[in-house]
């Protein structure tokens, strides 16, 4: 599975999910949940008098609040979010708004960290499956009765595959920018990534001490990008850039 490159807006994304999620999970620490079913108050009162307990959601909260403002950390919130899904339901009902969020963001999230292709839909299902099979597995933990679990589950499935649907039609209809292959211009590894930093925003004296090498060294080495890119300095590159996505 290939990870993909984000961009400022997948940053944006991953950002304020995992702090929006690292809040909601905070939440299970409150009175609210007591305010469930009778078995699920009691199973709340229970754990809340475990320090364990509170530990643990303060830690889950603590990894998606650091995953959220570090790149290299973002494959960390697709897969805490799925790990959250049975947790809402188990503390109130499996038809609960909180344990569908944790699954669309999981879902969404995934998609703009890691490359599909073919096998999107797959992947999809399983997915679905995956959140479906929580369901079921807590509707008869909590013994709800068969017919509201088929309701409910095949009512969560109709929903999720309408709004994925829904996503790839107007995905679809959005113009697309043409692919770059930064290989193809004969571009090394090393002034791909002297590249990506700039288009990050990074200047030339941020690129040389993240990367260990003097200032003249990333000069010579962005000259070089230029000529291949056919382009005299930074703001013609920048702007040639924009017009593609680009690829390694």
């Amino acid at each position: 599975m290939n990870i993909r490159e984000t961009d400022n807006t997948s940053e944006t994304s991953f950002t304020r999910t995992g702090f929006l999620a690292a809040l909601l999970t905070l939440s299970f620490l409150t009175p609210y949940w007591a305010q469930g079913t009778r078995s699920s108050a009691f199973l709340m009162a229970t754990l809340l008098n475990r320090s364990s307990f509170r530990i643990s959601v303060c830690l889950v909260a603590m990894l998606l609040s650091i995953s959220a403002f570090i790149r290299s950390l973002y494959w960390l919130q697709p897969i805490i979010l799925f790990a959250l899904i049975p947790a809402p339901m188990v503390l109130a009902d499996i038809a609960n708004i909180l344990s569908f969020y944790f699954f669309v963001c999981g879902t969404s999230l995934s998609n703009l960290l890691y490359s599909h292709g073919k096998h999107e839909k797959r992947k999809i299902a399983i997915w679905v499956s995956y959140y479906c099979l929580c369901q079921v597995v807590v509707g008869i933990y909590q013994r709800v009765p068969p017919v509201n679990m088929i309701i409910t589950v095949g009512a969560s499935a109709g929903i999720t595959f309408f709004l994925y649907n829904l996503f790839s039609e107007t995905r679809q209809a959005i113009p697309r920018k043409p692919e770059l292959s930064l290989s193809k211009l004969g571009l090394s590894k090393t002034e791909s990534e002297y590249l990506k930093d700039l288009m990050q925003g990074c200047s030339i004296k941020e690129i040389a001490a993240n990367s260990g090498v003097s200032e003249s060294t990333v000069r010579n080495t962005l000259a070089r990008v230029y000529k291949k890119f056919d382009v005299h300095d930074k703001a013609m590159l920048l702007a040639k850039c924009e017009k593609y996505t680009l690829v390694d």
